[in-house]
């Protein structure tokens, strides 16, 4: 862990239809903005995953994102919306951390991702300098760390 008060608090998930409804509320564009969190990003990811495989999310990722991002008023710039970078790490690192946990209900799965390292927004900077992680680059294609 980085040592330092959590940037947001973290979420806490009753049950599978409570992820599900984020991940489906993401897709059909849905999902209030204000509910749109990191513990949000999480619980989207994991639930993505359950459905797809990384690749498949991978690919994925970027359109549902983008579109849900415009759809709540956000613009995809080189400075603003989706970042490439920190969404593509999450992904992987959620699966490599799924991969060692082993089979759970979906919402054991989330509240085990939200309570580890990667329930932390900052996460990706124990892997990445400030500087490339904000890049424009970064936000708007994969740069490894």
């Amino acid at each position: 862990m980085l040592g330092e008060p959590l940037a947001a608090p973290r979420a806490s998930v009753r049950n599978d239809a409570d992820c599900e409804a984020i991940l489906d509320g993401v897709i059909a564009r849905t999902l209030p903005k204000p509910l749109w969190t990191h513990a949000a990003h999480c619980i989207f990811a994991v639930a993505l995953l359950d459905r797809l495989t990384l690749g498949e999310a991978e690919e994925a990722v970027p359109r549902l994102i983008r579109l849900y991002n415009e759809a709540t008023g956000v613009a995809n710039t080189a400075s603003d919306g989706y970042h490439h970078t920190i969404t593509l790490f999450f992904l992987r690192n959620i699966q490599l951390f799924l991969a060692e946990y082993g089979p759970a209900p979906l919402a054991e799965r989330v509240a085990v991702v939200l309570a580890s390292p990667l329930g932390d927004p900052r996460f990706p900077l124990t892997a990445y300098p400030r500087e490339r992680l904000f890049s424009s680059a970064a936000r708007l294609e994969w740069v490894g760390a």
